[in-house]
């Protein structure tokens, strides 16, 4: 499974999760908490299971483009207050950023301050009872 992050941007309309909210392209239907369809070749292209089975195309969208079948992981795996999706993208951030980063990384989160992703870092993955692992 992939999980995506697309910046936000002013006009996007934002839940208190990570990222922006997702609606089918097609019947505008939100998919932010279920399963998605992302086109692989059309950018920022999404559509719900129901009109993907359904072999929807519109505008430039084929419905036989290469896809991916996205979900949300909105369930905390180290700490209550950090989603796994927020995990998987304070990682992402930190390899794309670099160690330390922690404004870049805050910003790829788009959900945490870069104070909040540097302590839960330090807590959770170096003063780890498990050191290596988490």
């Amino acid at each position: 499974m992939t999980v995506t992050h697309r910046k936000r941007n002013a006009t996007a309309n934002v839940s208190n999760d990570v990222g922006q909210k997702f609606y089918c392209d097609n019947c505008q239907a939100n998919v932010t908490d279920t399963v998605r369809v992302t086109c692989d070749v059309c950018p920022e292209f999404d559509l719900c299971v129901q009109c993907f089975s359904r072999g929807a195309e519109c505008g430039d969208h084929r419905n036989d483009h290469p896809y991916r079948v996205e979900s949300r992981h909105r369930f905390p795996i180290f700490a209550e207050d950090w989603s796994a999706d927020e995990e998987l993208l304070l990682i992402e951030g930190l390899m794309q950023f670099g160690m330390g980063n922690w404004a870049e990384a805050a910003e790829y989160v788009g959900t945490k301050t870069k104070e909040e992703c540097e302590r839960h870092y330090i807590e959770i993955y170096v003063n780890s009872d498990t050191w290596p692992l988490p």
